[in-house]
């Protein structure tokens, strides 16, 4: 064991929300503007009981860019839906480490490479949609068994 332990908190879900604004290159209905340091993030995003970011609903918004790794940092995601902008890139590996994720929709986006294989790893994922994009390979084994 390497001693590594991994600590998530409300500053986690900040820094991760504030990485995911980066990686967006244009905005057209000013959904970011409001993520910045000098508001308190339950102000923008979260769960009233756990004081956590559990659901990002960023669908039809016209995003441009590509999905930030930093969204595995979100431990207490339950529901995300980024569908119908035109977002690139691959779909972060790190999506797997939200155990608590029950619905991922990213369809209708650009998305390219292949469907990670870890997001079977999201045992409670029962809704994932990703058509529409620009995916390659096969639907990995152990997301068919799901």
């Amino acid at each position: 064991m390497n001693g590594v332990v991994f600590t998530f908190s409300v500053d986690t879900d900040r820094l991760a929300l504030l990485a995911i604004r980066t990686k967006i290159t244009y905005d057209p209905q000013g959904v970011f503007r409001s993520w910045n340091d000098s508001i308190p993030l339950c102000m923008w995003q979260c769960d009233r009981r756990h004081q956590r970011v559990t659901s990002l609903d960023l669908s039809e918004k016209g995003l441009v860019g590509s999905l930030s790794p930093y969204i595995g940092n979100l431990s207490f995601l339950r529901y995300t839906n980024f569908s119908n902008n035109q977002l690139h890139g691959s779909i972060p590996s790190e999506i797997g480490r939200l155990s608590r994720l029950q619905q991922l929709s990213l369809f209708q986006n650009s998305f390219t490479g292949e469907i990670p294989a870890n997001i079977s790893s999201c045992s409670k994922l029962w809704h994932l949609n990703l058509a529409s994009n620009m995916l390659s390979g096969k639907i990995p084994n152990t997301l068919v068994l799901c």
